[in-house]
């Protein structure tokens, strides 16, 4: 990972000046760049809320802490004004050359059709579709109805598990150029 740490505290600032929510905060280039991850968030702080059951109260002048994501660096208070390098940038920049994607983010049903058996059948996943079950049976808990692999939401990120030890890591990232998978000749497939 970068030897540039990203910030692990933010404080609250008034509405006024920012508007900040869960959302609004892990949705920032330097925090996860990503507002899906708030509940990331959320739960790290849930102690120092006015309210711990309740996300929507957020008080100026708390101090959030930002648990790493990726095991990126993170120290320090956020700073206004200083220029950190973003979250997406420092996870592309530590993949090892000749990694397949390990996670994907499920796009919406307009862009890219997204189902399990779609997906396991990209190269830089499984070039089969038939391996559809390893990306599911790995994500399950992650779908509003876990016994439903047919109800694939836009927004959700998926893991990518290794299936005979390929080097898996980071987000797939439609620029990247990705060497197909190939399944090895004594796997049986």
């Amino acid at each position: 990972m970068s030897s540039e740490p990203l910030p692990a505290q933010y404080e609250v600032r008034p509405w006024s000046v920012s508007e900040d929510t869960f959302k609004s905060i892990a949705a920032r280039p330097w925090v996860y760049g990503d507002e899906s991850e708030w509940q990331r968030l959320y739960n790290a702080n849930r102690n120092k809320l006015p309210d711990p059951s309740n996300p929507d109260i957020l008080v100026p002048g708390i101090v959030l802490d930002i648990p790493s994501m990726e095991g990126e660096t993170r120290s320090g208070l956020w700073e206004e004004g200083r220029s950190y390098t973003s979250l997406s940038h420092i996870l592309a920049t530590s993949i090892p050359e000749g990694a397949l994607p390990a996670k994907y983010r499920v796009r919406p049903w307009s862009v890219s059709q997204d189902t399990f058996q779609s997906i396991a059948g990209r190269p830089w996943a499984y070039s089969d579709t038939t391996k559809w079950w390893n990306i599911y049976d790995a994500n399950r808990s992650k779908l509003p109805q876990p016994d439903n692999p047919d109800l694939l939401m836009p927004g959700i990120v998926l893991d990518i598990p290794s299936i005979q030890g390929e080097l898996r890591a980071g987000m797939w990232d439609p620029e990247r150029s990705y060497t197909p998978f190939a399944p090895a000749a004594s796997s049986g497939w």
